[in-house]
């Protein structure tokens, strides 16, 4: 008998109840005061984009339907990203009654919960097997979400998936996808290490501004497709990044910059760890549907002791935990002070971090 294996379940998910919410918002615009949605509930992308754009519209207070929407989205040059107009107007089609919105947003929401459950036990899991990790701080991270017990299937018992080499080469995984080709993966975490005054902060601004539109930039850098960057630029006062961006836009390489894809906060009294501050930058990101955020530089983005391995867990932690909510990347940007050591030790006097 030929040995079988159980594939790898995909993350709960029901996307007709995502279509019948967004439908029945289309169709009634009243029906988005029953849905206590995010953007990020939704599993879908395009799905994510039209609902973070209904939310916008809402707060603009523009009347929302079917044309209204895909005018606004059209603006924001997000109509393909959103699926395209074609599926934008099939969401109003077949959908069992609208009155039901908010049982379909239960489901959208308890599918995200459950998402949710899953990155944050695997974050927990793989924070256990560093060797510096501090159980005690684990703990309270899994009791501040509520999971206290983590079972990797039906019966609570760990179940690994193996495969024999000629299974291992035959198996289709999905092929990793990058925004900037070898620079920036799709949803990974980039840090960019480098002594100050070395231009790390012009080359991150340079990348947000050439990143708007597909192609070449900085010479030899593929970007894939247009990128939605959110830049926060804390190690500059406003009026120098000002003066910056200035100098960049009128070269010829970043003058056809689309303005609307990049959008910059500058320099404030921002602690990624503290969760007003979180839930700040997560509503930016959603806002703009973000598929980077720069974070430049990490001493003025993370206010705790950054030799600690507490601390700078804890802001590891909101940098994961902002990456799975919304799927975007993330690029650091750290000073490397000590000269003449390894680039390991090296960073702010930091071995925690960069390792």
């Amino acid at each position: 008998m030929a040995r079988q294996h159980d594939n790898t379940p995909p993350l709960p998910q029901n996307i007709e109840a995502e279509r019948c919410v967004l439908g029945s918002i289309l169709l009634d615009e009243t029906k988005l005061d029953l849905v206590h949605l995010n953007a990020t509930d939704f599993f879908q992308d395009s799905h994510r984009r039209i609902f973070s754009a209904l939310l916008k519209m809402r707060s603009q207070t523009k009347p929302i339907d079917l044309v209204t929407v895909c005018e606004f989205l059209g603006s924001q040059n997000a109509t393909e990203a959103a699926g395209g107009v074609a599926y934008l107007s099939k969401l109003i089609d077949g959908i069992p009654s609208i009155s039901n919105v908010a049982q379909y947003a239960e489901i959208v929401k308890e599918k995200s919960r459950l998402r949710h459950i899953i990155t944050h036990a695997a974050a927990m899991q793989r924070a256990a097997f560093d060797p510096s990790a501090d159980p005690n701080t684990i703990e309270k991270l899994l009791q501040t979400d509520g999971i206290e017990q983590i079972h990797s299937n039906g019966n609570g018992r760990p179940h690994l998936k193996s495969y024999f080499l000629d299974e291992f080469l035959r198996e289709q995984f999905p092929v990793p996808e990058h925004l900037v080709a070898g620079v920036i993966p799709r949803g990974g975490t980039v840090l960019i290490v480098a002594l100050p005054h070395r231009m790390k902060s012009w080359f991150t601004t340079s990348l947000a501004l050439a990143c708007t539109r597909a192609g070449e930039v900085l010479g030899k850098l593929n970007v894939i497709r247009p990128v939605r960057t959110l830049l926060m630029q804390m190690e500059d006062f406003p009026g120098e990044l000002q003066y910056r961006v200035n100098q960049l836009a009128i070269t010829p390489q970043f003058q056809d910059a689309d303005p609307k894809a990049l959008k910059i906060v500058p320099r404030c009294q921002f602690n990624l760890p503290d969760e007003q501050w979180y839930q700040e930058l997560l509503r930016e990101v959603t806002e703009l549907n973000a598929d980077v955020v720069v974070l430049d530089v990490v001493r003025r983005i993370f206010r705790g002791d950054i030799n600690s391995p507490k601390d700078t867990a804890a802001f590891l932690e909101a940098v994961d935990r902002l990456r799975d909510a919304t799927g975007c990347a993330v690029v650091l940007v750290h000073h490397e002070n000590k000269k003449g050591e390894e680039l390991m030790t090296a960073s702010a006097g930091s071995y925690t971090l960069p390792s």
